[in-house]
């Protein structure tokens, strides 16, 4: 009979319920013991293999992450702010490079801050951020402004590859040359004929 449980409990689908800051992906094989496992990812972003057991009784709730003091000073409320491997989820981390750029101190000051870019107020909070732009779609995305004189503000920003990006650069445009040719030759034109005082 307890084989017949163990066998049962191998196969209980518990994929999308959480245990603690653990969501179950889904069946993960079994241990050396021959104990059933389940594939699960922390709110640190981490994925691991949990006994069954361990898991529905409580006595395993997180990757480990939740036992660092350090990690713990807060309740997390996105799981995106939690490291991983040293380095914070990409998303969050294109949120904390699009707010250092717009700071007075950043190293970056004179392309954001000294020409007038700002954070709209409902970006100052990543969770707003995170409903507005989704997740970064690849790491060959990063946050673009449409308009590059703009703001960092949801009607204003995209998730862009570098390809896309280099389309938007802050050069001029053909239109842009065209006109300045076109002064240029007006401005020789009223020279040539006295309209304007050559040393204006």
């Amino acid at each position: 009979m307890c084989c017949w449980n163990w066998r049962m409990s191998k196969f209980r689908d518990l994929t999308g319920q959480v245990f603690g800051h653990l969501t179950v992906l889904g069946v993960w094989s079994r241990n050396r013991s021959g104990q059933p496992l389940r594939r699960c990812r922390c709110v640190c972003g981490k994925e691991i293999e949990v006994v069954l057991k361990s898991l529905t009784r409580g006595e395993t709730k997180s990757c480990g992450c939740s036992n660092n003091c350090a990690a713990t000073q807060f309740v997390p409320t996105h799981g995106q702010s939690r490291k991983i491997n040293g380095k914070p989820t990409p998303t969050y981390g294109s949120w904390c490079c699009m707010r250092s750029r717009c700071k007075p101190n950043s190293d970056k000051s004179h392309l954001y801050f000294e020409r007038g870019i700002s954070i709209c107020e409902r970006w100052n909070k990543f969770e707003n951020f995170l409903e507005d732009m989704g997740f970064r779609p690849s790491s060959d995305h990063t946050l673009d402004r449409i308009d590059v004189n703009g703001n960092y503000c949801p009607e204003n920003c995209r998730w862009a590859t570098s390809k896309e990006q280099g389309q938007n650069r802050r050069s001029p445009t053909g239109l842009e040359i065209e006109i300045r040719a076109l002064r240029k030759k007006l401005a020789a034109y009223e020279l040539k004929f006295g309209l304007i005082d050559a040393d204006n």
